[in-house]
């Protein structure tokens, strides 16, 4: 478990005076003047905590109260392509700060795995001029520019295993952290965007642990080697759930478990709308099967039924939305998907600003918060945005950065936690109580 010096450490290494090797190398300071790589990340970081829209006036003034007065033109002047390699540097050089989450795990259902990962994907369109920079999918109007983040996260003791940055038309698959090695014993959980069959047959080797949802076309066998029309299958059933060992996939089989359980009406109607809206946004028409087995929840997984429950299993699943929350969480409170300029140098610059707060605030919940199941994050990062401030200016001590930590710590478990439910349980109360929840 991180504790709060080595947080304190982690935060003293993004804004310490090697920093200022960073601006040089860069290009962003090129001689002895009054504006330093380290006033400057510090201003931009406490500007955007203060006001996710900035201005450069308030920039400058927040600038001026760390030491390094500036005007707003001043600060304007700034934002130029080694601003844009600068933030990168340092948000990378932050990036390779590890720390470790809580040893202890308080959700009875996580301890079945040596970790549980889960991984997705968010978007943040660009302006067209840094399609050079990153490249996006393109659309009728030409080529466009996009930035993809790819986020691993490990939700037994709630570190990040990493943020990559790929380019907007980068499909998930190539993510970094889909060969990211595992060890046995361990889970990981993505949406059909990550879907590989040699993937799942390679962790299933090597002892890893999977739940995904079932792609639509995948070959499914029964235990007698016999093709399985799922459809046809789904129609004879009278129970509204059901466990079916299967043979998955034609060049690469893999043995596992095919969970299904009947949704609602409405949730099938809602899941139906998604699908024809999806296909018509691409100019296509959904198959009339696919839209029929829209009134199923189907995954697959490897874990063995003895440690894993159907059930058990579609509570799991709920968890790998806590990482959409995240993404939310970056973008209403960081806003990293808007800005207040039209400036794509200061554009960028300012995403890698905001992504570097959201990296010291997750370290600031890997002490005692994480233990809590039932935290909230969104009132944790409101009360990160009261203390950044302080502690940006009190980084020349040590003593007093780990004094206003701890006090974020108490602030956090004491604060930072979920309403229960009366009558829809949500994640926490799920994991503590799977058997009792209706997936």
């Amino acid at each position: 478990m991180a504790t709060i010096a080595q947080i304190a450490e982690a935060i003293d290494q993004v804004f310490s005076e090697g920093i200022e090797e960073i601006a040089r190398a860069s290009g962003f300071v090129q001689r002895q003047v009054k504006v330093s790589g380290k006033g400057f990340v510090k201003a931009l970081v406490l500007a955007f905590q203060t006001n996710k829209a900035a201005s450069y006036s308030e920039m400058s003034a927040c600038a001026s109260s760390l030491g390094m007065p500036m005007t707003a033109q001043g600060m304007e002047q700034r934002f130029d392509e080694s601003s844009v390699q600068f933030l990168q540097l340092v948000l990378e050089r932050a990036l390779t700060i590890k720390l470790q989450g809580v040893e202890e795990q308080n959700v009875p259902l996580f301890k079945r795995f040596k970790a549980i990962h889960i991984r997705d994907s968010s978007s943040i369109g660009l302006p067209k001029e840094l399609k050079e920079v990153w490249r996006g999918n393109g659309n009728q109007n030409g080529e466009t520019a996009a930035m993809k983040l790819q986020v691993s996260w490990e939700q037994c003791r709630g570190a990040l295993d990493g943020i990559a940055l790929q380019e907007g038309y980068s499909q998930d698959r190539t993510s970094p952290y889909q060969s990211m090695e595992l060890e046995a014993g361990a889970l990981h959980m993505a949406d059909l965007g990550y879907y590989s069959l040699e993937k799942l047959a390679e962790d299933h080797q090597k002892g890893v642990f999977w739940i995904t949802p079932l792609k639509f076309r995948t070959l499914l066998w029964n235990e007698q080697g016999l093709a399985l029309d799922l459809l046809d299958f789904l129609n004879h059933q009278t129970q509204k759930q059901f466990n079916l060992p299967v043979i998955v996939g034609g060049k690469q089989e893999v043995v596992c478990r095919l969970l299904a359980r009947r949704v609602p009406q409405e949730v099938a109607d809602r899941r139906r709308q998604r699908i024809q809206d999806q296909y018509r946004k691409k100019g296509g028409q959904p198959s009339p099967k696919l839209l029929q087995l829209a009134a199923w929840t189907l995954v697959l997984t490897n874990v063995p039924a003895s440690q894993l429950s159907l059930q058990e299993a579609l509570v799991l699943l709920k968890v790998r939305w806590q990482i959409e929350l995240l993404f939310k969480l970056w973008k209403s409170y960081l806003s990293m998907d808007e800005w207040n300029s039209h400036n794509p140098w200061r554009i960028l610059t300012e995403i890698y600003a905001k992504l570097l707060s959201a990296i010291v605030f997750h370290w600031t919940i890997l002490s005692e918060f994480w233990k809590y199941p039932d935290r909230s994050l969104c009132k944790a990062f409101k009360a990160f945005q009261r203390y950044i401030s302080p502690i940006l200016f009190a980084l020349h001590s040590q003593e007093i950065v780990i004094r206003l930590l701890s006090s974020l710590n108490d602030c956090y478990a004491k604060s930072c936690r979920v309403n229960k439910h009366a009558n829809l349980a949500c994640t926490f109360q799920a994991l503590l109580n799977p058997e009792n929840v209706l997936c």
